[in-house]
């Protein structure tokens, strides 16, 4: 019998009794119509598949099937060919936040070694630690690589910060066994879980994680419309299907959804509507994202977990390439001040104004106070949103930038006037600017704009000293 198998393997009912486990972590996160129609439905459940409907609309088919991105266009041409089909919406993630998810279990990262060294370090022998604790990894790595959240992964390019990461995650996510292949997560507790790794990364006020559950079917209108707002948001949802959802890819397993799109098929009067999610599908067979029906959102034991976010901004020396020039398009320190819109390459436009700062050797922003009739430089930055935390690259540019009597401060920008914030010590920064020193300075929630002000006591010589090199800024807000 269906219902009552899967309510056994779910903890919803013991076996043999075959009596509801009202301590179980499945019922208590009922919602309260759930508890009484699952109490009220018991002998049914336990005795015949009648109810079957109310988690499995008979109608809907299976809808888990996977669809590689690039053969969709000839699926759908092929599946509904007596219909002439245009796209209307559609959205992915990747251009709002320049990225998705990446594909755990691939051919490249997070691969089944990297995933098995993990593992192993907390004493599991095994290349499976579990589809919900593998989307969350995919999720972690994300806002790391995309949005400027360090904590999480120093370098998600590094192998061995990697395996760290999915032992972070592998460690704390609770796993039940169903069989050799198959390791059950709920959604509830990947929440949990993930908001406790966040914690531990410090970044609590920054992102969070919250989980919806429905045991019974009938949810893909409001499923539908929260995943389309979060991924409007550049966020990806994690989708957990449960034990109703069929036999495709997207069955019994945690996904990562990326883009939606929803497609009009017409022939001749007739018109019909077809929705359809992208997801990452942490699958080594399948490195590319695949398309879902999103009727399969309509079925029973379905979850999504959605993501909150401040917004972050990045950018790098090489978004002053082209304004921190002279006219000829090379490197100078203009001992005069300079002023110029800047459109980074994320295409957000921010006010700059510069003394001594330049763009220079193709690859450096580097600020110069030491020389001869100068002494100071400094670098403002204007922008067209709230800056709360600033995190960025610093070093000198060598070891023999005449320091001495050289200081270095922030200061932040209320809208009215520049207030000074916070020293940098320039004897402890590095002299190597191929490996710079990070930081991260918190601001209050009116700043708007951000300066770097450095000065000489004494400034000397033919050549341009006390330089200063500037990169990888993460803005959140």
């Amino acid at each position: 019998m269906i219902l009552l198998s899967a309510f056994i393997a779910a903890g919803l009912i013991t076996s043999p009794s075959y009596q509801i486990d009202t301590s179980s972590s499945f019922y208590n996160h009922l919602t309260p119509v759930q508890q009484i129609f699952v109490q009220a439905n018991l002998n049914s459940i336990t005795q015949s598949d009648e109810l079957l409907y109310n988690f499995k609309d008979p109608n809907n088919g299976d809808n888990s099937s996977s669809i590689d991105e690039s053969e969709f266009p000839t699926w759908l041409a092929n599946t509904y060919s007596e219909y002439t089909w245009s796209k209307t919406s559609f959205k992915n993630i990747s251009t709002i936040s320049g990225g998705v998810p990446v594909n755990i279990k691939g051919a490249d990262e997070y691969t089944l070694d990297e995933l098995e060294d993990a593992l192993e370090s907390i004493g599991v022998y095994s290349d499976y630690g579990g589809c919900g604790p593998n989307a969350m990894i995919g999720v972690l790595d994300f806002f790391a690589r995309y949005k400027g959240y360090n904590e999480i992964i120093s370098d998600p390019t590094n192998s061995d910060d990697r395996v760290q990461l999915a032992t972070e995650v592998f460690a704390e996510v609770p796993t039940f066994e169903i069989d050799a292949n198959n390791k059950l997560t709920f959604p509830w507790d990947y929440a949990n879980s993930f908001n406790n790794l966040i914690s531990s990364y410090d970044l609590t006020n920054y992102i969070s994680a919250r989980y919806s559950f429905k045991l019974f079917a009938g949810q893909q209108s409001s499923y539908w419309n929260t995943i389309k707002s979060n991924i409007d948001q550049g966020l990806p949802v994690t989708l957990a299907t449960g034990l109703f959802s069929g036999d495709g890819d997207f069955a019994k397993h945690y996904t990562n959804i990326i883009g939606y799109e929803t497609w009009i098929g017409t022939n001749g009067n007739e018109t019909i509507q077809k929705d359809f999610i992208l997801a990452v599908m942490n699958q080594n067979y399948l490195n590319a994202p695949c398309y879902c029906n999103a009727d399969i959102l309509n079925d029973g034991m379905v979850g999504i977990i959605t993501y909150n976010c401040k917004n972050t901004s990045k950018f790098g020396a090489v978004d002053f390439a082209e304004e921190f020039v002279n006219s000829q398009g090379g490197g100078q320190y203009f001992n005069i001040e300079k002023a110029a819109p800047v459109t980074f390459l994320s295409n957000e436009h921010i006010q700059t104004y510069r003394l001594r700062t330049s763009y220079i050797e193709n690859q450096y922003l580097v600020m110069s106070p030491n020389r001869a009739n100068c002494g100071s430089a400094y670098l403002e930055m204007i922008f067209n949103h709230p800056v709360s935390v600033m995190t960025f690259d610093i070093s000198l540019w060598g070891p023999n930038e005449n320091i001495t009597g050289q200081s270095l401060y922030t200061y932040y920008y209320d809208g009215s006037d520049w207030l000074m914030d916070q020293p940098i010590e320039l004897s402890n920064l590095s002299t190597n600017k191929a490996s710079p020193n990070r930081m991260q300075f918190n601001f209050p929630s009116d700043t708007v704009g951000v300066k770097f002000y450095t000065w000489h006591t004494n400034p000397s010589g033919d050549y341009n000293r006390g330089r200063i090199c500037l990169d990888n800024f993460v803005i959140r807000y």
